[in-house]
């Protein structure tokens, strides 16, 4: 108990000396239990307003790319709604597309996302299973909250001991 509490306090020490940016966006994951999507996620992920152009959004990817874990897929919300999730597009379809066009109408809104409070594993089989480089992860509001990854699946699947852990996806 003793030896829990002294890492309790050494990781609190440790996060209260990181810059602002970071030291959220770890305070943000570590609210959702270990075992859950949210436990897993990242918060690095790429999202644009939908009312953007595809020229406005591809003029802003530098900024965005180098701190984005999922560098696959863009998501799109609704700034209007305080970024609720409306669809998605691959990185290829947004550099493919004419500058004039809306992300809106580029974006695919059939989109499935996952509850930060679902099972992790659960989440792991489905974005194994659709073959898919990363799941959005909403809250109750519908808000985009980060991203589950093909990585964050397949760690959760393949047990520590195969020496797969390390394994590479390239999709």
């Amino acid at each position: 108990m003793l030896g829990q509490l002294l890492d309790h306090l050494d990781l609190k020490s440790y996060i209260a000396r990181l810059p602002a940016e970071p030291r959220e966006k770890i305070i943000e994951l570590l609210r959702y239990p270990e075992n859950s999507v949210g436990g897993v996620m990242t918060n690095d992920v790429i999202a644009f307003p939908s009312s953007i152009t595809a020229g406005e959004a591809q003029a802003q990817m530098q900024d965005h790319i180098l701190g984005a874990d999922v560098l696959s897929v863009v998501f799109v919300t609704d700034a209007a709604e305080d970024g609720k999730l409306l669809g998605a597009l691959s990185i290829r379809e947004l550099l493919a597309a004419d500058a004039d066009t809306t992300l809106d109408a580029l974006m695919d809104p059939y989109v499935a996302a996952l509850d930060p409070f679902g099972s992790a594993q659960e989440a792991a089989y489905r974005i194994v299973g659709g073959q898919l480089a990363a799941m959005p992860v909403v809250n109750s509001a519908s808000r985009l909250i980060g991203a589950m990854t093909m990585s964050a699946a397949i760690a959760r699947l393949v047990p520590a001991t195969s020496g797969l852990q390390g394994l590479r996806i390239f999709s």
